[in-house]
């Protein structure tokens, strides 16, 4: 699409273009693709997974656990963490401040360069390309799920670090960072 733009209506996040073309500013905010990503230009995500991928069940997580949430503030310590309210809420019941925590809903569209986003529920299909790190925290075992992790790691993805730990509230949780098989 090409042309020239008449006027923009801030108000209703449209672009009008002279030709009488509404263009919606979320659509060209969502455009993604290595066009549009400079190397380093990458964000970083952390999930908490069951055995089948599994993320949420009615809207609801499918575990948490103290011990993940201390990796997580441990990871994240020199970098900003992003993450929604609902996310938020775990770790306000700690008591432990998060070094630099920016909460948003729209949270995966404003993740900055070398930031890390805490995903639970959200499709990152459309964030992708500008995915360079994911961080799996794994419950090892099944719990009920209707929403899933919907990228694929074994494809672009390659195993950096794996460890187990204890956990408060499970006997044994996997931790594992995948890289971008590109950016090695």
């Amino acid at each position: 699409m090409y042309g020239k733009v008449r006027k923009i209506e801030s108000f209703e996040r449209i672009i009008v273009m002279e030709d009488g073309t509404d263009i919606p500013i979320d659509d060209i905010l969502s455009i993604t693709g290595e066009t549009f990503v400079e190397r380093g230009d990458y964000m970083n995500i952390i999930v908490c997974l069951d055995d089948k991928k599994g993320m949420m069940f009615n809207h609801r997580r499918q575990s948490m656990d103290r011990m993940v949430r201390d990796k997580i503030r441990e990871i994240t310590k020199s970098h900003v963490l992003w993450m929604n309210a609902y996310t938020t809420k775990q770790f306000l019941n700690d008591h432990v401040p998060v070094h630099d925590l920016h909460i948003a809903d729209d949270f995966l569209r404003q993740a900055a360069v070398d930031g890390y986003c805490f995903v639970e529920g959200q499709s990152l299909k459309p964030y992708e390309e500008s995915i360079c790190k994911v961080c799996v925290f794994n419950w090892n075992r099944v719990y009920p799920a209707d929403q899933y992790f919907d990228l694929d790691l074994n494809s672009k993805y390659e195993l950096e670090s794996e460890e187990e730990f204890k956990g408060t509230s499970h006997d044994k949780i996997v931790f594992q960072i995948f890289v971008r098989k590109e950016l090695n």
